[in-house]
């Protein structure tokens, strides 16, 4: 029943206003026949904000729903159904499917005509929704009857018809190739484990082995064009080469853009323009990313997923955009705006929330909040759990103990050094860098001579360090050097 209900729930979660709306209107027949169960248990889940298994087993034995197992097995199958005559790229595909459908019939029963007047349908509705696949799919089935029919085809048709077929087939097959790379290069850079460096070197060797691919006039689709921006985003992105990275990566926004078909696909499109955004942000574009927030506010997020894209895209970036100095007074509003955000969304997935908890954490360090920062960093340390990603874990574990120091509690900070650099050393090399800031946080005296001395040693390793591109990517997400000038400052 467990496993029926969460999943349950998790769906009607995900269900836009307008989608909820047109279940309860599709199946208020359950209603007249005396059948209230479905739409109540529906009812109880949709109002329920965070799922509690305990408390939601007392709501059911209170409402008295029978059977509450094999309930919400089919009230999830009829939501399902719902979403499939209602989602728009589910009614292309269906539509297309049902098209040929009726020809095969049609055929069967001697109507002729009417049979390749279906496979004519077909084939324009695929067309309308831009897909390959169903494009692929149609024509090969026209030319099956036409094949079968010829006494209804002219010469002509039937040339321009299997024409059609092999440019269709070439722009189907060249898209699943660069489909294909870009699944090896996504595998290999969200696997956490290789570095920066081998990363770089296999999206090199992909490009290499694939040079007919990775040459622009090859690339024949939008979709193949995106696919081959994107591979070279991500590569100029590991290279630390920002500017080329934001080029291409405006290439990808322009096509996105001036797509009708893309803007359907609400969730993607989003994703395009936070992506875009971000690449403006590491660049320096900030112009840019300013006016992409603007155009992104102005989208409405109908289900929970999109709310989510649209979240991250927002407040994500801006978080990034906003730790700099010259935009640092705008932060606490914009602090605000997120906790307001927050408060109205289910819950955060993973993907979203140890990074956002990780920058809100930083975002309260630079504000002085030190006990709000610590508040988000244990949110993000009971986040990762057991799924530790390293380099978060161990930037928020040092911001951790910065944040500490700066509230004074030193044997804490002592204590927390000893395991923080033995996780570290189990993980990687230590750096140099981080040897002598666990050194400092370890021994602190009242002694402000030698405290400042020490502080100008670790600025000189940080600066060193700095200079070496592996290390440099791995401290980058938080500003050292801010922190000791400011603490500099104070001596």
């Amino acid at each position: 029943m467990n496993n029926n209900i969460a999943a349950l729930y998790r769906l009607i979660h995900t269900l836009s206003s307008a989608e909820k709306r047109t279940f309860q209107l599709n199946h208020s027949v359950f209603k007249r026949k005396g059948n209230h169960n479905y739409l109540r248990l529906f009812s109880l889940i949709n109002k329920e904000k965070n799922y509690n298994k305990e408390k939601f087993k007392e709501i059911l034995k209170q409402s008295d729903i029978k059977n509450p197992r094999i309930i919400a097995h089919h009230l999830f199958n009829l939501i399902l159904r719902t979403l499939r005559s209602t989602s728009e790229k589910t009614m292309y595909e269906g539509k297309v499917l049902n098209y040929l459908l009726e020809a095969d019939i049609l055929y069967h029963k001697g109507l002729n005509k009417s049979c390749l007047s279906r496979t004519d349908k077909a084939l324009k509705t695929a067309k309308k929704a831009n897909n390959y696949v169903l494009t692929e799919l149609s024509l090969q089935y026209k030319i099956k009857y036409h094949r079968k029919l010829r006494h209804l085809s002219s010469a002509k048709k039937w040339k321009d018809l299997l024409k059609e077929s092999a440019a269709n087939r070439l722009l189907t097959n060249n898209l699943e190739a660069y489909y294909d790379i870009m699944h090896l290069v996504r595998i290999r850079v969200d696997n956490m484990t290789a570095s920066r460096t081998d990363n770089l070197r296999y999206i090199n060797h992909i490009i290499n082995n694939n040079k007919l691919l990775f040459h622009e006039k090859y690339a024949l689709s939008d979709h193949a064009k995106i696919i081959f921006y994107h591979v070279y985003t991500l590569f100029h992105l590991l290279s630390g080469d920002a500017e080329k990275a934001y080029v291409h990566f405006h290439k990808i926004a322009l096509i996105v853009l001036k797509s009708s078909h893309f803007k359907q696909d609400l969730l993607f499109y989003i994703n395009t323009l936070s992506n875009y955004a971000y690449t403006a942000i590491l660049s320096g574009h900030t112009k840019k990313a300013f006016e992409v927030f603007d155009h992104l506010s102005h989208i409405k997020a109908n289900s929970l997923m999109e709310r989510y894209a649209k979240f991250k895209a927002l407040y994500v970036n801006k978080l990034d955009l906003f730790s700099n100095m010259s935009y640092r007074r705008e932060l606490p509003r914009l602090l605000h705006q997120i906790e307001l955000e927050l408060s109205s969304l289910p819950n955060i997935p993973n993907t979203i929330g140890y990074v956002f908890f990780y920058k809100i954490a930083m975002a309260y360090f630079h504000l002085n909040e030190y006990d709000k920062c610590i508040i988000w960093l244990n949110k993000l340390f009971q986040e990762l759990g057991k799924e530790k990603r390293r380099d978060v874990y161990i930037g928020g574990k040092l911001l951790y103990l910065l944040a500490q120091w700066e509230l004074q509690n030193f044997k804490l900070v002592e204590q927390n050094s000893i395991s923080i650099q033995a996780y570290i050393k189990k993980q990687r090399a230590l750096y140099p860098f981080e040897k002598e800031l666990l050194k400092f946080l370890s021994k602190t005296d009242n002694n402000w001579r030698d405290t400042k001395s020490r502080l100008n040693i670790l600025l000189q390793v940080f600066r060193v360090d700095n200079t070496n591109t592996e290390i440099k990517k791995a401290l980058a997400h938080f500003k050292y050097d801010d922190w000791i000038i400011k603490v500099l400052k104070r001596y």
